[in-house]
């Protein structure tokens, strides 16, 4: 960045001292005009749009303060440092007021105290242009103005980085512990000069690149393209970059990110459309399981027999769970979810799944209890789902959902059998008493062990047990945790004593259980 200065001064004395000055200093640096008064100053300065001013206040025909007057009312942007002979403090105040960036006495004035404000300047002023750009930048990405508006619009920004070709990334940034900062009044921020640095940490070569923050989790990278590369080398560095900033993310500040890159840009090409083309890549994170890197849409492949295949494995899902044959319902949800759509990443036939099966739930639901119909609204409940972000916690999401249903709504135990089965189902990672399970029965601690094992045909701490590890089963299906975690999750206190039990009830350990990756 280049600082364009003028000097104001009727003396040429101190016009020479202050180019003697400035000419020494390093090339960040030039004067671009000096003026013997306010009046030629003003001419110049409407020539030459320099950054900083440097002028004396007590000059003929029209003197600093209303130099300074009509400099800013023209461009606020402009820095003002006046110079007096003398400390007369009510010409201070009024240049404070005018909002000068410096009230100076030439007589004290050196080289030192000089670039101590001109080197502030130049932090302040190219931090000004930088959110500037990025504002102008912003504009004109979501913007939907014409190609000739857009070139007018690029043109005033002379940005190098546009010039010739260049890659557009997107970062969809997510907090993994966002529901504990929330919950604890803490907002997860990640500021844009904190992205801005780790990306500088893991850019390579000489990359001319910019970053916008296009709205709170949202940042936009543009990264000029290498001349001497190819495409494809050129992509696979892009990538290479990609993987190292999400590593870097998740370490130091447990923050994942989805990412869509476009292909390299034409001459002329709109940046509105290709920013609006890589935004819409990211839908598409949804069929990853772990952090995601878009680089293509895929084309809708669903068709008449896609979607008739979808129709069928519904249609035996919703058979085999009235049949009370969740083994199989298991088997056509992973079909549903998992098979269909993430082989094709059809985005029409996930969509159609999901709306499929909150529909299903709804009407369950429904037909046993319509009291309760409203606490599984497929709208309301549609939101939440897609808030999980993946296809494979959608998919476990539902694991979970038609398991409660399949406990909940199981008729052949008393009313009060039914309460402490549901108790356990949405308490069995705690320590349940007996005292506390009665209760909720609302009988006697005694008749409630004598009628819950009457009807269930065990005890409530063998049922309990039984019900933790076949949820223990189902979290270990999944490949998403360790053992430790899902035994700490399913209400164990060691490792040890969890395995022990797994083996007791399953007759395998917990480790025996391999998954084979759905990536």
């Amino acid at each position: 960045m280049l600082l364009k200065i003028m000097i104001v001064d009727d003396e040429s004395i101190v016009r020479k001292d202050f180019k003697y000055m400035i000419g020494c200093a390093d090339e960040a640096y030039k004067i671009v005009a000096e003026a013997a008064n306010g009046k030629e100053a003003l001419e110049k300065f409407n020539e030459h749009r320099p950054d900083v001013v440097i002028t004396d206040i007590k000059m003929p025909l029209m003197d600093g303060i209303e130099l300074a007057e009509c400099i800013l009312r023209d461009s606020k942007e402009t820095k003002i440092i006046l110079l007096s002979s003398y400390a007369e403090f009510h010409l201070a105040q009024k240049a404070i007021h005018l909002g000068v960036h410096a009230y100076l006495l030439k007589h004290e004035m050196d080289s030192v105290i000089l670039f101590d404000y001109l080197n502030k300047l130049f932090e302040q002023i190219g931090e000004e242009r930088k959110i500037e750009r990025s504002k102008t930048m912003i504009q004109l990405m979501q913007s939907n103005m014409d190609a000739e508006a857009e070139q007018e619009l690029l043109d005033k920004l002379d940005l190098t980085i546009l010039k010739r070709s260049f890659i557009l990334i997107v970062f969809d940034i997510e907090d993994e512990h966002e529901s504990e900062k929330k919950a604890s009044m803490t907002v997860p921020v990640l500021s844009e000069r904190e992205f801005s640095s780790i990306i500088g940490d893991h850019m390579t070569g000489p990359g001319l690149w910019e970053l916008m923050q296009m709205a709170e989790r949202e940042y936009v990278c543009i990264l000029k393209a290498d001349g001497a590369a190819g495409e494809s080398q050129m992509m696979q560095e892009v990538r290479t970059m990609v993987i190292n900033i999400q590593a870097s993310m998740k370490m130091k500040h447990q923050m994942t990110a989805a990412v869509a890159v476009s292909g390299l840009s034409s001459p002329g090409e709109s940046i509105s459309g290709l920013y609006r083309q890589t935004a819409a890549k990211l839908k598409y994170k949804v069929f990853y399981k772990g952090q995601a890197i878009v680089t293509g849409i895929p084309p809708e492949s669903s068709g008449l027999s896609g979607l008739t295949l979808q129709k069928t494995t519904l249609d035996r899902l919703k058979h085999h769970f009235y049949q009370g044959e969740y083994e199989q319902v298991q088997v056509c949800l992973k079909k549903l979810l998992l098979d269909h759509t993430v082989e094709r990443q059809d985005l029409t036939m996930l969509n159609k799944a999901v709306d499929g099966l909150l529909l299903f739930v709804r009407d369950f639901v429904s037909e046993r209890n319509r009291e309760r119909a409203d606490q599984y609204d497929p709208y309301k409940m549609h939101e939440e789902v897609y808030r999980l972000g993946s296809v494979y916690k959608i998919y476990d999401w539902f694991l979970i959902l038609f398991d409660k249903l399949r406990q909940e709504y199981n008729h052949k135990y008393c009313l009060k059998v039914l309460k402490a089965l549901h108790y356990i189902h949405t308490h069995f990672n705690k320590d349940i008493g007996l005292e506390e399970l009665s209760r909720v029965m609302e009988v006697s601690p005694i008749y409630a062990s004598l009628l819950f094992k009457k009807e269930v045909g065990e005890t409530y701490k063998s049922y309990l047990a039984k019900h933790r590890v076949h949820t223990a089963e189902a979290l270990l299906r999944t490949g998403s945790y360790k053992i430790y975690e899902i035994g700490n999750m399913v209400g164990y206190q060691t490792t040890a004593y969890f395995c022990r039990i797994f083996k007791q009830i399953t007759g395998k350990n917990p480790s025996d259980y391999e998954y084979r990756s759905r990536e």
